[in-house]
């Protein structure tokens, strides 16, 4: 009888142990997938997806404001499925209620 008790209590302790495991690796997997989607949202692929394009000079940096690129400089825009070879004209003043470039005519 005292045996039946000890073997029921430990197949208690076991399922709880197993249950226990597996929350426990539901919310690791959760949180690698969390990480993997922050990861997915600022890969530089995954922005050119998004039809943004990234501008290299020609000495391979990335152009981050207009100063970079005098009138006549060459570079490349980066595209998802590509690439460009540009010559910089003018810089464009920026709207900085929206933060884009004003347009300009042509």
């Amino acid at each position: 009888r005292r045996s039946a008790q000890w073997r029921s209590r430990l197949q208690s302790l076991e399922e709880r142990l197993r249950q226990g495991q597996q929350r426990h690796i539901e919310r690791h997997h959760a949180r690698l997938q969390r990480y993997g989607a922050s990861l997915s949202a600022i890969n530089p692929s995954a922005v050119l997806e998004r039809g943004y394009a990234i501008a290299f000079a020609a000495d391979g940096r990335a152009v981050r404001e207009p100063s970079q690129l005098p009138a006549g400089s060459p570079f490349t825009l980066q595209l998802a499925r590509g690439a460009l070879h540009a010559t910089a004209q003018d810089a464009l003043p920026t709207n900085h209620k929206s933060g884009k470039p004003q347009q300009k005519s042509l």
